[in-house]
């Protein structure tokens, strides 16, 4: 039985000299060289479909496990679920109890999810502004380094990062993970005052302060991706 080809976009590039295929967002692309043969191109994706169905069928697991807290009403909050309300009132306001958070939205709002968004995203916000700050005076006594400004803000590649200025930026999605793996960040990016790489000393100063450095890269890789809110 003749096999089904692999739907691909294509791009060519007078600067490229082999062909590369990406595999994102459940979908393929590739990338050749300028004036490469369209057959050939063909043929090397097919030569390459084991490893392509592979990616998809992790993306679609990692899509899966994506947390759309407006819809499943929860979300994970320094590693512990959190249960969610939205309901209508006089005015608009977040109530935080133990294990829960409602979500307060005015009558006078017509975009109700909209707004039920922006206010969760603002509350894990500042719950993550609050403990990084936290601990960040606490890290930066231990590791001899201070930081000029921190910042929480939505990213969707990086947990976190530090610029020449000594400015921290941490993403708001982090906000799910434990406390101790949200420490290796903080620490993660602190040694980045010191040495602004990933250099072998960059690596020794952050595995001398954070005794749990391996299993914490470990906790990020494996479940990193849950940590993504979707909103649809």
């Amino acid at each position: 039985m003749e096999r089904q080809p692999i739907n691909y976009s294509l791009i060519f590039s007078k600067k490229r000299r082999t062909i590369a295929i990406h595999v994102k967002a459940q979908s393929v692309s590739v990338r050749a060289p300028h004036g490469a043969c369209k057959r050939f191109i063909d043929d090397f994706v097919l030569s390459k479909r084991t490893w392509i169905e592979t990616q998809l069928l992790k993306q679609s697991d990692f899509t899966s496990q994506v947390t759309k807290p407006l819809q499943d009403n929860k979300v994970m909050l320094f590693g512990e679920w959190v249960n969610i309300k939205v309901s209508r009132g006089k005015r608009s306001q977040t109530i935080s109890e133990m294990g829960a958070v409602e979500f307060v939205i005015a009558h006078r709002v017509s975009q109700v999810t909209s707004k039920a968004k922006d206010m969760l995203l603002a509350y894990l916000s500042q719950s993550l502004t609050v403990y990084v700050n936290e601990r960040i005076a606490y890290w930066q006594n231990e590791m001899g380094v201070t930081a000029s400004d921190v910042k929480v803000r939505t990213y969707k590649r990086r947990w976190g990062s530090c610029n020449q200025r000594r400015e921290l930026s941490f993403n708001t999605f982090l906000v799910g993970a434990p406390k101790w793996v949200i420490d290796y960040v903080i620490v993660h990016e602190l040694a980045h005052i010191r040495h602004m790489d990933h250099s072998n000393a960059f690596w020794q100063f952050v595995e001398t302060t954070y005794a749990h450095t391996n299993q914490a890269k470990a906790w990020l890789k494996e479940n990193g991706h849950k940590l993504e809110l979707r909103f649809e």
